[in-house]
């Protein structure tokens, strides 16, 4: 088998890897990851299908059970991107009624194939060659595969048009978005280039191998960099999450740095601007006189965290506080907002990050630790 055909199914099979890490990774946007992850086995089986395609093992017994299967991965690659870019801008999960249509190609695909599907691996292997596979098919066209291509490039404006310029609350994830919207245009534009060559009988090998390498980079990019999404959301910079832009010629001394780790332990300490639940790094760098890109840089460097784990171990001392002081006399929900959080579900997950523990099992801690006293 030629290096090349290795190469994709290595990178074929790292892409399942990774869809199998974001089902069971835990996070607050789990619906997010799952539709990530169906969009990588499905890219990953187009993969695996071109190299059997390339060394000619669908006509072999064992495989030519899966002649034709490229139709369903075909069908649901854009669909699926297109329902995780939804959610990750406008956090809208899947409404199956409405939604529905989206699925249709999915559906004909494997309704279509049917008939060919339950074939025998002889009678497979005699028909294929002659080129009468679709005859046992229920697709009422031969080019089945160039409609679904028309139907991905109509999703690659659907998605310009719903999503370039819709999230305006992050500058960071304005960037994230247009990147893996950009990135998704270049892969469709690929597969249009791919099968109106291949149509044209003017597709060469050469040309073959780059459309596939192009696919797999494409997938394990936007893979690599969504396991940083929920930093983007949480107020990591993009610089952070973009190795090739970290910090580079800042123009911020040694000096100058310690200086505002000092500022920004003074104003944390006596301003607390953890307390305001609106509190965002553009603020926090404002009230430094620096931009949010030092800002990050000094939170990052002297203090090895995130703006948005720097802001909640502070609240959480905030309400660690409280809570010894008022052990009784303040619920929870209020000793949250009182912390500086907007909701009851981020200060239970930060208050169980930094303490290892609930805000109600260290209450209860507190108070058994009172009666041993008393």
């Amino acid at each position: 088998m030629r290096l090349s055909y290795l190469l994709v199914l290595v990178l074929a099979f790292q892409a399942i890897l990774m869809a199998i890490l974001f089902i069971f990774r835990k996070s607050n946007t789990r619906y997010a990851n799952v539709l990530l992850a169906f969009f990588l086995l499905s890219t990953s089986w187009l993969l695996i299908y071109t190299v059997l395609y390339w060394t000619r093992l669908l006509l072999v017994k064992s495989y030519v059970h899966f002649f034709l299967t490229y139709y369903i991965p075909l069908s649901t690659f854009a669909p699926l991107f297109y329902f995780y870019l939804r959610k990750i801008v406008l956090d809208k999960s899947l409404v199956l009624k409405k939604d529905f249509w989206h699925f249709v190609p999915f559906l004909y695909s494997i309704i279509g194939t049917i008939p060919f599907l339950f074939l025998s691996a002889n009678r497979k292997i005699n028909i294929i060659p002659a080129g009468q596979a679709l005859e046992y098919t229920y697709f009422p066209f031969e080019h089945f595969d160039m409609i679904l291509v028309v139907i991905m490039n109509a999703y690659g404006i659907a998605t310009i048009l719903n999503f370039w310029k819709v999230y305006k609350r992050s500058r960071d994830l304005k960037i994230w978005v247009r990147v893996i919207i950009m990135l998704f245009l270049c892969c469709t534009i690929s597969f249009t280039i791919y099968y109106g060559l291949y149509y044209l009988g003017a597709l060469t090998e050469l040309q073959d191998y780059a459309f596939i390498i192009f696919l797999s980079v494409f997938v394990l990019t936007i893979s690599y960099y969504a396991f940083n999404y929920n930093a983007i959301f949480n107020g990591i910079p993009i610089e952070d999450v973009l190795p090739f832009v970290k910090y580079r010629k800042t123009g911020l001394s040694k000096n100058y740095s310690l200086e505002l780790k000092g500022k920004l332990e003074t104003i944390m300490s006596n301003e607390k601007p953890h307390l305001n639940s609106e509190l965002r790094l553009d603020n926090l760098a404002e009230q430094l006189g620096i931009s949010r890109h030092h800002a990050s840089q000094v939170i990052n460097e002297y203090f090895s965290s995130s703006f948005f784990d720097f802001i909640n171990s502070h609240r959480i001392a905030a309400a660690v506080e409280l809570l010894e002081e008022k052990k009784k006399e303040i619920t929870l929900s209020e000793l949250g907002y009182l912390a500086g959080f907007n909701n009851t579900v981020s200060f239970n997950k930060a208050f169980k990050k930094n303490t290892g523990l609930t805000p109600s099992k260290y209450r209860e801690l507190l108070l058994s630790t009172d009666k041993i006293h008393n």
